[in-house]
């Protein structure tokens, strides 16, 4: 890697962090859940270090410029860690023990099948086509959220209604750290680049106006929160698919995906409807990929592999994260829920 592109690569990767400020306005973050998500940030971190670069990149990986850029990515993952649900009776420990045994189980798995361009059977063997990681990033994410308040039978907390401060102060690091990450994927400054950047800014203008319209029209009234949300679903849609769509094409997928995700979210900002905006945008966008991506595209080529890939991949991912992270919510909660009676049960003494 020559100098320019290490400097791309760098550049790009450092505006990553920004991302998480933006999701963490997003799901409503405050301030005592802070040092949790810093936490769970470290953890997660060795995680990569030890385990994570050697799945993702081979046999072979180093302390090199590609860890490095590794290390940025995975710290996008973690910063998607405020997404995952947490029930107001959820005790702090439990959430973090939940989050580190789910990404060791699922997580890193994913990230392997996903990301290993030599090994990973999802993108080498079966051609998985996945620009900027969104089936581990939001894909799996989504699912192993919807799955945690499935075990904890809730919608999650709402999430306090936006004003136009706390809007503007959401969209600016979320548009900023979505654009590092997808143009970033690419790690050379060529016409791919250029191509992700353009539609990276066209889907969530088309996702805005979506979900506008259709707030509007079922709710009769248009709400700055919605409008954040429906630049939220076209930036996650149009991540994995940056690279393969034309630029009028990246417009109607953040139209299709905001249009989409106002339909499934309900009047009120709770958690349940930015999991399934994550999950429904980030499918959307891959499933365009087998439709309309350039050279791959059933409508482009004529052949439908692709779609069949990328729809096969979607069930994959979703299901054995939404599995994994059932089976641990169930017995985290019940490991805490036994430990929190017995501190409880008073002394005998005999």
């Amino acid at each position: 890697m020559n100098y320019d592109d290490a400097g791309f690569v760098l550049a790009f990767s450092a505006l990553i962090p920004v991302l998480g400020i933006g999701l963490g306005l997003l799901a409503g973050l405050r301030g005592p859940q802070l040092p949790v998500v810093v936490i769970a940030s470290g953890a997660l971190l060795l995680l990569w270090l030890l385990f994570g670069a050697r799945a993702v990149l081979g046999a072979d990986a180093s302390l090199s410029l590609s860890i490095y850029y590794g290390l940025m990515f995975s710290l996008t993952a973690v910063q998607l860690s405020p997404i995952l649900p947490r029930a107001a009776r959820a005790r702090t420990g439990g959430w973090l023990v939940f989050v580190i045994v789910w990404a060791l189980l699922a997580q890193l798995a994913i990230a392997a099948w996903t990301l290993n361009l030599v090994d990973g059977w999802l993108v080498a063997s079966l051609g998985l086509l996945d620009f900027g990681g969104s089936s581990m990033l939001f894909i799996a994410t989504a699912s192993a959220g919807l799955a945690c308040l499935l075990a904890q039978r809730s919608r999650g907390p709402i999430i306090a209604v936006a004003t136009p401060r706390r809007a503007v102060a959401t969209i600016i690091p979320l548009w900023l750290g979505f654009f590092a990450l997808t143009v970033g994927s690419e790690a050379v400054p060529d016409e791919i680049a250029v191509d992700a950047a353009v539609n990276t800014l066209l889907a969530p203008l088309g996702g805005v106006v979506a979900w506008v319209v259709v707030e509007r029209i079922r709710h009769h009234r248009v709400s700055i929160g919605g409008a954040v949300r429906g630049i939220f679903a076209g930036l996650v849609a149009v991540t994995p698919a940056a690279d393969v769509l034309s630029p009028f094409w990246g417009c109607m997928l953040g139209l299709a995906s905001g249009a989409v995700a106002a339909a499934l979210a309900g009047p009120r900002g709770s958690v349940l409807g930015l999991l399934l905006t994550q999950f429904t945008a980030a499918a959307l966008g891959c499933v365009f990929i087998g439709i309309l991506g350039d050279g791959v595209g059933g409508l482009i080529t004529g052949s439908w592999a692709q779609l069949g890939t990328q729809l096969f991949s979607i069930a994959v991912v979703a299901g054995f994260a939404f599995i994994i992270a059932g089976l641990v919510a169930l017995a985290v909660g019940r490991v805490m829920a036994s430990a929190s009676r017995t501190r409880e049960r008073p002394e005998t003494v005999g």
